[in-house]
């Protein structure tokens, strides 16, 4: 039975549960899937026919289940909890890293695919604004004058592809119409379809696929993207009569997959920092060098996105994730930048070391062998000027500013009582967060093949941008 809770927006699912290697041991349980807390599974009785209560908690690689007419696969379950009421059945209630709706997959050796459809908001509402998107064109018929019929066409845009050996992604868009007495109405919304040479275990797909999708959707868009729908396939697991087989399409439902509510944000194009009709005419470059940066700089771009997708987060946190970013980014595009020549350190840092007295090398030796890297405020410089005018029209003097990021960023790590930076929690500081986060957003367009005059336009057409230098 299928129930939905309003106030605690809450799916519950009841069905019957049992282990792989269990198939007669089928327990009654409710799925529950939540808005607002983990999703769990709720069962009398002990999955396993020997429970160990005092070695809690028990784990589950699979939970098969069938519930509300529907089958499920529940992967990596935890017992959370068991209580026991009178003479009656512990009753279990497990956690799950995700669920996996449409199919029975014995082990996790059955969690491979190689295609996906991702939903990811606010993707449609970034795509919709484009020139190129979908047409609606209009002509009536007429007799005697008279409108008899009104004709009404939708020429959806065409799909962007992007492909090479390993992959292939297509941002696609698709329409409904539903009909009532006297109104039709047509909705849109747009996805993005994935295709892989070969399948990858699930967990591979959130590092490899999913995230560096979700990280694009967020920097085109200037907003904290979410992926609010996700269903996989493998193209050898089909269904269907012989003729007509088709993949199984499988819907995930996991932590990182969030309930959006149906209002949409409301944006408009000066919300992006790149629009789609940007992005168009390059798709196959851009998505190909995305997915470069998403692999080289990956460390980079989970410090320079971890902040828009955590919520109520300190100012100082998102201040120090940035900083660190910016940080990694340099020694991961310069990892062979030094100060001064490598050759003339080597012969000063063998002299210095011959100075030091035996017994205290192992304090000056692994200082001195870092010696030569370069200075953070040094490193912020080089990445403005990296990200071109745009930026230092804002920041001004790239020096200057690199010295307050660095002085601010000192304050936090290396603590003091005496501050040389500016003030955290003042309006001084979460300017200089911003013109950070401005930064990071520089330098990753750049890396994927603007210019830094498309960065300079760019970024002058950004709202954000617009009231930091005070325009309308």
């Amino acid at each position: 039975m299928h129930q939905m809770n309003a106030a605690e927006r809450e799916q519950r699912l009841s069905g019957r549960w049992w282990l792989p290697t269990q198939p007669n041991r089928r327990r009654p349980g409710i799925l529950v899937f939540s808005d607002v807390e983990e999703s769990r599974l709720e069962i009398d009785g002990s999955l396993a026919p020997s429970p160990s209560f005092g070695q809690m908690p028990e784990t589950y690689e699979i939970v098969l289940g069938k519930a509300d007419g529907r089958i499920f696969t529940l992967y990596q379950c935890m017992t959370e909890s068991a209580t026991v009421a009178d003479d009656r059945e512990a009753h279990h209630v497990l956690s799950f890293d995700a669920a996996f709706e449409g199919a029975r997959l014995a082990s996790s050796s059955d969690l491979t695919f190689d295609r996906a459809v991702i939903q990811i908001d606010p993707l449609h509402d970034w795509a919709k604004w484009s020139t190129a998107s979908g047409r609606i064109s209009r002509n009536n018929d007429i007799e005697d004058g008279r409108i008899v019929q009104i004709n009404v066409t939708y020429q959806p845009r065409d799909e962007l592809r992007a492909t090479t050996d390993q992959w292939e992604i297509l941002l696609s868009e698709r329409y409904s119409i539903s009909q009532q007495m006297g109104r039709v109405e047509l909705n849109t919304d747009h996805s993005l379809h994935v295709r892989l040479a070969s399948p990858i275990p699930f967990n591979d797909w959130h590092t490899r696929i999913l995230r560096p999708l979700q990280n694009f959707a967020s920097l085109v868009s200037d907003q904290g993207a979410r992926i609010t729908g996700l269903v996989l396939l493998n193209s050898s697991r089909r269904e269907g009569p012989r003729e007509r087989r088709q993949p199984v399409p499988i819907r995930v439902r996991s932590h990182f997959i969030q309930h959006v509510e149906d209002e949409r944000r409301h944006l408009v194009p000066r919300d992006f920092l790149v629009g789609l009709d940007e992005i168009a005419g390059r798709f196959q470059d851009v998505m190909h060098e995305w997915f470069r940066v998403s692999e080289d700089f990956r460390d980079a771009c989970n410090l320079i996105f971890a902040p828009r997708y955590a919520d109520n987060l300190y100012l100082e946190s998102s201040f120090l994730m940035m900083a660190q970013g910016l940080e990694v980014f340099h020694r991961t595009k310069y990892s062979t930048a030094t100060m001064i020549p490598q050759d003339e350190y080597t012969g000063l840092y063998e002299k210095l070391l011959a100075e030091t007295p035996k017994r205290r090398r192992w304090l000056i030796e692994p200082r001195l062998k870092r010696g030569n890297e370069p200075f953070f405020k040094r490193r912020l410089v080089d990445l403005i000027e990296f990200a071109g005018d745009g930026f230092t029209d804002l920041a001004g003097t790239p020096d200057t500013w690199a010295g307050r990021v660095k002085d601010a960023r000192n304050d936090l790590t290396h603590w003091s009582a005496d501050r040389s930076g500016v003030e955290p929690g003042t309006d001084t500081f979460f300017q200089l967060l911003r013109e950070a986060t401005l930064l990071t957003k520089a330098v990753l367009l750049r890396e994927i093949g603007f210019s830094t005059s498309e960065c300079a336009r760019l970024l002058s057409q950004n709202r954000v941008y617009r009231f930091m230098r005070g325009w309308n």
